[in-house]
């Protein structure tokens, strides 16, 4: 089995307070690339799924009103789970890899944009995963 999700968030606390400069900078990087990248995997206002989610409801006039499904925090941000973003040796061929709620790169790939963003795209998967079928199956 893995962590529970109580002991990643209590995990999580304590490396938003102890992480390494260069891991702030990599966590920096992975919200930045979110913002850019992932409108789809976060259910932005802008996605091309946003259609997916929309429906009518017809108020007391009569009229229809349109009116989206709503999205669990967990799927709007990586932010908002307890992933901990970490960089430490890894074997040779190996630049990135994500277990256990934490997302491990090498130090010669913590700077690299296609490793980050290979990572950034395992950590979706498990989010959509967690998250109920509806989302997963909507994405994917």
């Amino acid at each position: 089995m893995g962590m529970d999700s109580d002991a990643a968030r209590e995990r999580h606390k304590d490396w938003l307070l102890t992480m390494t400069p260069a891991e702030r900078e990599l966590y920096a990087k992975v919200l930045e690339y979110e913002n850019t990248y992932f409108h789809d995997m976060t259910f932005q206002p802008d996605s091309l799924l946003m259609p997916y989610l929309e429906y009518e409801v017809q108020g007391d006039d009569g009229a229809y009103i349109k009116e989206y499904q709503d999205v669990p925090l967990l799927l709007r941000s990586i932010a908002n789970n307890p992933y901990i973003f970490h960089i430490a040796e890894l074997e040779a061929s190996v630049h990135g890899q994500v277990e256990e709620w934490m997302v491990t790169i090498d130090p010669a790939h913590a700077s690299d944009a296609r490793v980050i963003l290979h990572e950034m795209a395992h950590v979706y998967g498990d989010i959509l995963d967690r998250s109920a079928p509806f989302f997963h199956d909507i994405l994917l």
